[in-house]
């Protein structure tokens, strides 16, 4: 596992977001990072509501804020996107927590 700062560039949906992060001496990297741990409705089919709604809830949590993100060494999704946890400053708990306690998604574990 490994730990870095970051900074979001754009949510993509409910579980995925392409966050600038910082891997030190000054080099950053732009990266596509799946969360660890749940899975969101999808934004194109009978959940669009439910998707809109978790893709507005994570925008919210990371926009304008430092993150703190786990990596799984080397864990990849099936698309090739990385695979982290991620907390912010204002909480304890993780952006997944959050979004599962807010009922927004479902735990994913692989």
């Amino acid at each position: 596992m490994y730990e870095y700062t970051a900074s979001l560039i754009i949510v993509i949906d409910g579980d995925t977001a392409i966050l600038l992060i910082d891997l030190g001496l000054g080099i950053f990297k732009k990266e596509i990072i799946r969360l660890y741990g749940i899975n969101t409705p999808e934004l194109i089919g009978p959940q669009e509501t439910k998707a809109l709604q978790a893709k507005n809830r994570l925008e919210q949590l990371l926009t304008n804020k430092t993150l703190h993100i786990k990596t799984y060494k080397d864990k990849k999704d099936k698309y090739g996107r990385y695979i982290a946890d991620i907390k912010t400053s204002d909480y304890t708990t993780t952006v997944t927590e959050i979004l599962i306690s807010e009922k927004l998604g479902e735990e994913k574990l692989y």
